[in-house]
């Protein structure tokens, strides 16, 4: 089991990739939300080969929850 809480920020730039990344990091620009991440997996082993499987949703809260499970 896996679990992380945090926020996800909606904002739009026409900058390059680097002005971009550096003006959109914070929670000042755009619309952010409260997000959790909710998550699972199984692992097996045999020998030194190892087999891993995990899923998880990011979840962010605007007028209700919003996640991309179908």
């Amino acid at each position: 089991m896996t679990g992380k809480v945090g926020f996800e920020n909606f904002s739009v730039t026409n900058n390059n990739a680097t002005a971009g990344f550096t003006n959109s990091v914070g929670l000042s620009n755009g619309s952010t939300q409260f997000a959790v991440y909710p998550g699972g997996g199984f692992e097996a082993f045999a020998g030194p080969i190892g087999v891993r499987a995990e899923v998880g949703d990011d979840i962010y809260f605007l007028n209700g929850a919003h996640n991309n499970l179908r």
